[in-house]
């Protein structure tokens, strides 16, 4: 037992939802009645005010979505870029910025049962100047958790890295929580990848599907993140969209992933009349043309006929899918009904009792 007031979350993985199960994981402790913080004590996502004043976007949005009392200036006192690492590495200013990041953290728990801390992008990130994940797990006397994207080959890699890692360092470690995998679903996952976690003796919180499969994205969302049209299709704007598979390439390739992508909105330009209609032969949540380029008639009627939506967006493929990707992994977009379906996700697939009881607070 840790008895800890910090949870320090890192990631093997660059843009794994940190944030966004951050707070699925805080509203799940909120609802059992503890007094939860955030602190991310070195941010990336840069945004600017109406008064021309810089803050760490995600953690504004946490801020916000949780109702934090905190000033944003304690949730994220310093933001990562160039010239923070250089002034930390030429005027030696490394360990002064440790020390004001525990003071801090310190200010932030004042009150609270505990506080949640997101590293930057990678665990090790950050590493170079003590700043990474695990640097603030070594810093703040804090357990760590990792959260690892699922891939059928590198999984072990990861699992192997990182506990070197955290064993070289002496941290205090929870356990990894695997995203992007279904343990019910996938045969290879179950019999052999589950299996060769338990012989490495690694340590297993939970086992989450993709965030976009937790809390899907709709097209009446991506109406209003890529500035589209409907051209077909506005009774059916709330299906849900799992999956973005984009039409640059020949029918006969494309047909192989539109037979086994399901939930799927396809990305193409309006001109692609042969992937379009490939795409309405199978499972199919929407039809996303970009350009600003009409379809053929034919792909109108076609998607009226199996209820799929067509949306028109003005911007190339490339601007339209990073719209839509920035908004789907975006905390400041999320409303509460997403809120309390990630949470009720995360309580399910995740030991939320054995990450209390370790911390020392269940």
């Amino acid at each position: 037992m840790n008895n800890s007031k910090f949870l320090v979350i890192g990631s093997t993985d660059k843009q794994i939802g940190k944030t966004i199960f951050a707070v699925g994981l805080a509203e799940i402790l909120l609802s059992k009645g503890y007094k939860v913080g955030y602190f991310k004590p070195v941010g990336q996502r840069v945004t600017t005010t109406e008064r021309g004043e810089y803050f760490e976007e995600d953690a504004c949005s946490v801020k916000e979505k949780l109702n934090l009392p905190d000033s944003i200036e304690d949730i994220s006192p310093f933001l990562y870029h160039h010239e923070f690492l250089h002034k930390l590495l030429v005027e030696d200013k490394v360990n002064e910025i440790v020390e004001k990041i525990k003071g801090k953290a310190e200010k932030i728990s004042r009150g609270k049962d505990l506080i949640l801390v997101e590293g930057l992008d990678y665990a090790w990130t950050g590493l170079s100047v003590n700043l990474s994940a695990l640097n603030m797990a070594k810093a703040l006397d804090s357990p760590l958790i990792i959260l690892m994207q699922y891939d059928q080959i590198h999984i072990f890699d990861k699992i192997k890295l990182t506990n070197e890692l955290i064993e070289k360092m002496e941290i205090k470690y929870l356990g990894a929580i695997i995203i992007g995998a279904r343990a019910e679903k996938d045969l290879h996952f179950r019999e052999y990848t589950l299996l060769e976690l338990e012989a490495q003796k690694a340590p297993i919180l939970g086992i989450l599907p993709s965030i976009r499969e937790v809390i899907p994205i709709t097209p009446k969302e991506i109406i209003e993140v890529t500035d589209s049209k409907v051209l077909v299709g506005e009774n059916w704007l709330n299906k849900s969209i799992e999956n973005f598979l984009i039409g640059a390439m020949t029918p006969e390739k494309a047909m192989r992933y539109l037979r086994i992508t399901a939930n799927k909105a396809v990305v193409t330009g309006g001109d692609r009349t042969d992937i379009l209609l490939a795409a309405l032969e199978t499972p199919t949540s929407a039809l996303i043309l970009t350009g600003n380029i009409y379809p053929d008639n034919h792909v109108l009627l076609k998607a009226e006929e199996m209820k799929v939506p067509v949306l028109l967006s003005p911007y190339d493929t490339y601007t339209t899918i990073r719209r839509i990707e920035d908004f789907g992994y975006s905390v400041r977009h999320m409303e509460k009904g997403k809120i309390e379906s990630l949470a009720e996700e995360i309580g399910k697939r995740v030991n939320i009792d054995k990450i209390l009881e370790d911390l020392g607070i269940g």
